[in-house]
């Protein structure tokens, strides 16, 4: 399989990112993620640390 990215917009600071999908580690979600395409709504980053 090839490798599969999704790019995912900021508009408002103008600015993307491109995410890589670990199909390798995480198949069935990267599957299921890749089938719902495309998405849409609001995007929100969070970090987990110990």
């Amino acid at each position: 399989m090839t490798d599969r990215h999704v790019r995912v917009p900021s508009p408002r600071r103008e600015v993307h990112r491109t995410a890589e999908l670990l199909d390798d580690r995480a198949p069935i979600t990267c599957e299921a993620l890749w089938n719902a395409l495309p998405l849409g709504g609001d995007v929100h980053h969070t970090q987990y640390a110990q």
